[in-house]
Order: structure tokens, then sequence, then C-alpha cells
């Protein structure tokens, strides 16, 4: 009997810890005396609580080889495509223009390509095609930009013929519209709001910080236009989802944005999700930025973060936040992938057809990991190096007791950085876990 290698032990005030082990999401609080005994002397562990940690799997048979555990579940979730998604940049072009523009595309070229007819069609017949090679179950689509809804009749034509395709197929099909949400008006939904599953709109504080950021390109103000779109769909059968967006300026007054859904609404409507989150820049990602700097901004914000679940909360809007912190993935979970993205059956598919990885690469040729031609898919070599890359088999990740959490980082930012054995992600993880952990059981 021995540790397990995938035990996080973190400071719970008063004399407890919490012991939380990132392969079996198991969580306890317990004394810190008995976490000394098992960083200590395990030997000295009292017998009647070994099967309970056993079964949390604090501790392991000492013939247990975790990180083999590890690596089956990794590559189970990698190449598991019972479910695939297609993500579509119907447009790269916006409606809006906020200054720090964190999804947009790399090139000013770039920023007015829309996807035409022509291309449309060939990526319906790819995701038809793909679906049937992946041997997938469940698609869904997720039609983003951009703001797709610039490109209303791509939208439409990928939502119906993919639609009636798996109805035909009988295959399970869901749609998520990712919108600023300035032009989803009644009429708009009237036409396509049949298909959709899951409609994400993000504001940018409440309404005196939104209006400063998130504005049209006469500097005009959109918070309550928007809020008037997303009443209309209050009594509709569709999943609303509202990211917040954090900044140091707005943190203290997002209560007025809370008070705002509630007055429209919200407050209670089943299917309704909100969350919090930092803006993040081009090219960045959340958890595994090599950035300092953001780094830094990034573990303050998880701090800002916690303080704002604790208060929503308060409010009553508890049932509306779920387990994730901050991005839609639950933070307590240990998925074995580094992220929702880097695994079969995932791709995120630009106005040319290009296909990506990551979508916040999108745009940026050098990243592309394959072309769309005639309905089905040329891949590159950097698809398959993505993909095959096991960070089990990689140093630091192979000692790592976060690796079931992280997932290894980004392979991505691994190929293209000098530094690629150095680790950007643990102290984050640690910080975000720490936030989250307080905000939940504190």
């Amino acid at each position: 009997m021995r540790i397990s290698r995938y035990n996080v032990y973190i400071d719970a005030g008063s004399n407890q810890s919490f012991i939380y082990n990132t392969m079996t999401t198991s969580l306890l609080i317990v004394d810190n005396t008995v976490r000394l005994t098992l960083e200590k002397n395990i030997e000295s562990i009292d017998p009647s609580v070994v099967p309970s940690l056993k079964k949390c799997g604090i501790l392991v048979d000492d013939d247990t080889d975790e990180l083999k555990m590890y690596r089956l579940a990794h590559n189970t979730a990698k190449y598991n495509t019972d479910t695939s998604s297609f993500l579509i940049f119907t447009t790269y072009a916006c409606n809006l223009y906020c200054p720090y523009c964190y999804e947009g595309p790399a090139t000013a070229q770039c920023r007015s390509s829309s996807m035409s007819p022509h291309m449309t069609s060939a990526v319906v017949e790819f995701i038809c095609n793909q679906v049937i090679h992946d041997k997938t179950r469940k698609v869904g689509v997720v039609l983003y930009g951009g703001e797709p809804l610039l490109n209303l009749d791509c939208c439409t034509t990928v939502l119906q013929e993919v639609s009636q395709w798996c109805k035909t197929n009988n295959l399970k099909f869901s749609a998520t519209l990712m919108t600023n949400g300035t032009l989803f008006t009644e009429k708009v939904y009237n036409k396509i709001g049949e298909y959709l599953s899951y409609v994400h709109i993000t504001l940018d504080g409440p309404q005196r910080f939104h209006d400063k950021t998130r504005v049209r390109k006469d500097g005009s103000a959109t918070y309550w236009h928007i809020l008037q779109n997303v009443e209309q769909l209050k009594d509709k059968s569709v999943y609303i989802s509202i990211r917040v967006n954090i900044t140091e300026e707005n943190r203290h007054f997002i209560g007025d944005v809370l008070y705002d859904l509630e007055q429209i609404g919200f407050k209670g409507r089943p299917r309704f999700h909100i969350y919090f989150s930092q803006v993040i820049p081009y090219k960045y990602c959340l958890t595994f930025s090599p950035d300092p700097e953001f780094s830094e901004q990034n573990k303050k914000c998880a701090q800002y973060i916690s303080s704002l679940m604790k208060m929503a909360r308060d409010q009553g809007w508890g049932a509306h936040l779920d387990a994730d912190f901050g991005e839609g993935q639950p933070l307590l979970s240990a998925g074995a992938l580094s992220c929702g993205y880097i695994k079969c059956g995932i791709y995120s598919i630009d106005p040319e057809g290009d296909i990506y990885i990551c979508p916040a690469l999108a745009g940026d040729t050098r990243y592309r990991t394959g072309q769309i031609e005639n309905g089905s898919a040329e891949w590159y070599p950097a698809y398959y190096d993505i993909l095959t890359r096991d960070p089990s088999s990689e140093a630091p990740c192979n000692v790592c007791e976060v690796l079931p959490l992280c997932g290894g980082g980004c392979p991505i930012a691994s190929s293209v950085r000098e530094d690629s054995s150095q680790c950007h992600s643990k102290e984050v993880l640690y910080d975000r876990l720490k936030a989250y952990l307080e905000s939940r059981y504190l």
C-alpha cells in the first residue's frame, strides 16, 4: 500500500486540508494530522480508514501502475468518437468593434472572409462523410465567428441540411450558436431557432463597462439591445448560457448584471447558465499560456471569480452556476485531456475550408491541420503529430500529480515552443483549484 501519485493537498484553514485526487476526482477534507500522516508516515495511519482512502484513490496497492491507468484513460478519451463536433466559422467578420478583439483572426484580409455557398455545401458534405468515417452517433454543430449571424444563409443551410441528414440516419443532432446577441432578433430565431439546442452570449460586465468595450463600429452601445434580444428567448426551450467577462475594473459591480438578468426573468429559468471569465487575448489559452504577465492576471482572476461565485450563490443564483470555473469545463474533473478540442471527432472549420484543432488559432494558416477538398479532408502532418502526443511518456508530465487534471498541457504550444519541457500550467491550476475549493466549500 502506498500514497497515490495524484494526490493534491491544499490548505483549508482551521487546521484542515483538502485532499483532491486528480485521477479519481475524490475530494476529502481532513485535519492536518491525517494529512501529515499521509505525507510523512503512512505506516502509522489508522487501519479503520484505509478502505475508505483506497476507495477514493488516496491510497493504492503497491502493484498499481497509475501512470498506465492515466494513459488508458487519456487514449480512451482522445480516440472516442461517439460524439463528433464541428465548429464552423461562418464568417470572420463582426458587426462590433471590441478593442481587445480576443477571438479575431490574425489579418485584416482574414477578418472580412465569409463562407461562400459553395464552401458551405462542401462543409456539409464533409460533416456527413466524417461522421460516417468516425462511426459517430451524436453530431454537434457550433456556429461561430466573428459574428456568425452576419452570414445567416450559411447558418441556415448548415443547420437545415445537417439536421435533416442526421434525422434520416437516426443520429442525434444538436446545435450551438455563439453570438454577441445584437443580431439575434425574433425574426432570426423564427428562422433557425427550431434547430438550436444552445445559445451562448457574452457580456462585458454591467452596462457602464460593457458599453465602453462591446460596441458597434460607430461606437454605439449594445448592452440593453443584447438583453432585449435575450429576453425574447425567455420562454423558448433553448438552453441559454451567459458568459460575463471579468476585469479588475468591473469585478465589484457584477451584481448589477445579475440584477438586470433577474429583471428580465432569467432567475430560476430552467436551462439557464451563467459563468464568469477573464478576457483571453487572441492566440492565448486560459490554462496553458506561457506568458508570465497573463498567467499572473489569470491567478488574480481566479480569486475574483471565487468571490463572485460566492456572491452569486448568496443572491440565489446557485442553480445557474454549475461546477465549472470560468470556461464551461468542470474544474474538478479528470477528463484525461488537456482540453476538449484535442481529440478525434472535433473539428474547427474556417470560411476558407481550412481545418484547425484549436479554434483560437483559426485564421493563422501556420496552425491549420487540414483542408476540405471536395467534401473530404486532406490532413496535414501536424494533425497526426498533435493527436498522437502522449504526455504520460514525457517529462515533466510523467511525474506530475496534476497530469489527469491538465492532460499534459497544450500539445500545439508544446510543438512550437523551444522550452517545451517547461511546464507553464501547474501553478495556475493550483491557484484555480484553490480558489474554486474556497468558493465552494469554505
